[in-house]
Order: structure tokens, then C-alpha cells, then sequence
């Protein structure tokens, strides 16, 4: 997951620089950080047969559907969104990370990074 991570991470940051520098013309950036849903993402994965079995479990249970993801997006980029938590009930998440991040860790090693709710 380490590449994956940070790949995403760079993303965010990329969309972060862009924003700043975008500002006051006609262009918007948005961060988009979808939480678990069905796609074929795991299909090339490579990770450990856990986090695999974890990670597809969480995928297969959603409710969340990519078109339900794209909807969200579309609605975000019009409405000059800056960062997008997908789906609602996974924001907590974003934000338990952006204000405490060493407790959002110790909440993944003990598997406590998924919603308890299904959207």
C-alpha cells in the first residue's frame, strides 16, 4: 500500500500547488478522495493476503458506486469545492487525520479505517 499511499498523498499535495496558483483566474482544482467502492482497482494490486482480503471485503460491501462517485465530483467542481472526502459519512475520516494524525494511524493498525456505515 506504501506506493499507492503515496501516490495519493502526491496527488493531493499537486492539487493543493495548483489551487494556489490558480487562484483568481476562471480554473479550480479539487482533491478527490474516494473511500472503498466498487471498481477493478484490486485486480492489479499487489499487497499482503490481509490488507487484500480487507480492502476487497470493504469494496464488495459499498454501496457507493462509481457513478454515485462521479455525480459527487461533478457537483464538487461546480460548486468550487477544494477537497472532496467521498462518500459523506467517510469525512470524519479526513478530518480525524488532518487534526490527529498519530491517533488516525493507531486507528488503522487496529482496522478501524472504514466507515461503520454503508452508503
Amino acid at each position: 500500500m506504501g506506493a499507492y499511499n503515496a501516490s495519493k498523498a502526491a496527488v493531493i499535495s499537486l492539487t493543493e500547488t495548483l489551487a494556489a496558483e490558480l487562484g483568481g483566474t476562471n480554473v479550480n482544482a479539487l482533491a478527490v478522495m474516494p473511500t472503498f467502492f466498487q471498481t477493478r482497482l484490486l485486480d492489479t494490486a499487489r499487497a499482503g493476503t490481509k490488507e487484500m482480503a480487507t480492502a476487497r471485503r470493504w469494496m464488495e460491501t459499498s454501496n457507493f458506486t462509481a457513478e454515485a462517485c462521479a455525480k459527487a465530483i461533478l457537483e464538487a467542481v461546480v460548486a468550487g469545492k477544494f477537497h472532496l472526502a467521498l462518500p459523506a459519512d467517510s469525512r470524519w475520516m479526513w478530518r480525524l487525520k488532518r487534526l490527529l494524525p498519530a491517533y488516525f494511524v493507531s486507528r488503522l493498525r487496529k482496522g478501524g479505517g472504514r466507515s461503520t456505515r454503508r452508503t
